[in-house]
């Protein structure tokens, strides 16, 4: 059940950080009509992104090695 819990959440983690770009980079338009660009500048966005990527991958990879053990 381990197995199957982490390679579901590893899958939702990584479609979240899919997300997050898609989201952050539609054009959006402000109240005058002037076009908005999305600050990726900021320490805290990368570090989430970062950290989020590294657990999904560590969540993903014992996913797989629990798969292969057989438990």
């Amino acid at each position: 059940m381990k197995k199957y819990f982490l390679m579901v959440f590893s899958i939702l983690v990584f479609l979240t950080i899919v997300w997050q770009f898609w989201y952050i980079y539609q054009p959006r338009t402000g109240p005058l009509g002037e076009k908005l660009i999305p600050e990726l500048s900021s320490p805290v966005f990368w570090s989430g992104i970062i950290c989020s990527f590294l657990v999904s991958a560590y969540a993903f990879s014992h996913a797989i090695d629990l798969f292969k053990r057989g438990k």
